[in-house]
């Protein structure tokens, strides 16, 4: 069943509990705002994780040197990995959970779905996730893809016959303010605690 189908069928996921309305296709803005806070919340999780696991063992190795690939070879290109691995299990099995969302699409009341409204098996959600880097690879045109699809749908939705559903209660441009909020305060941090790490290792503790 394709999802023109699944969507002139009208079924519907389950929704929060006690909600009484009819959930609508989620457009490419609620999602950006969910995105924003996902990407706020693993930059926090990244951030923490350069602090205890890179800089602690390497520090005094790289201490006092002035050459800065010796310091963003291996260390950033772990960093990179690392960020990716934590990406890959927080989307994967954000989706797959019962609650059918990580905690930024729970937050703005969106589901992901199959194409018959039910939750996601982990490998579809982890594969799903793997598509999704190439839609942000390309330029971002299978991101973009959300807004002129008729069901609202990425190249991530496309290849993992899913869909994404929204529940009403939230305004939009509130939506936005809070995805907007939660990832700026999370790159402010992120980048501080970069400026300090390389602080640390550059020029050593006092």
């Amino acid at each position: 069943m394709g999802a023109g189908e699944a969507g002139g069928q009208g079924m519907q996921p389950s929704g929060p509990p006690g909600d009484q309305v009819q959930a609508g296709l989620a457009g490419f803005w609620p999602r950006t705002a969910a995105f924003l806070v996902d990407a706020g919340i693993l930059l926090s999780i990244l951030g923490a994780g350069i602090l205890v696991l890179i800089l602690s063992p390497l520090k005094e190795s790289f201490r006092g040197t002035s050459d800065p690939a010796c310091f963003l070879s291996v260390p950033l290109a772990l960093i990179a990995g690392l960020g990716l691995l934590a990406a890959f299990v927080y989307f994967s099995m954000g989706e797959s959970s019962p609650d059918q969302g990580t905690v930024g699409k729970k937050l703005l009341r969106l589901n992901v779905v199959d194409l018959e409204g039910a939750g996601i098996s982990l490998p579809r959600a982890g594969g799903r996730f793997l598509v999704k880097i190439l839609s942000f690879a390309a330029l971002g045109s299978g991101v973009l893809m959300i807004a002129v699809t008729r069901w609202n749908q990425g190249l991530h939705d496309l290849a993992a016959d899913t869909l994404v559903w929204e529940f009403p209660g939230m305004d939009p441009r509130r939506m936005m303010a809070i995805g907007i909020t939660a990832a700026a305060i999370s790159l402010a941090l992120f980048l501080a605690v970069m400026a300090m790490a390389i602080s640390l290792v550059w020029y050593g503790m006092p």
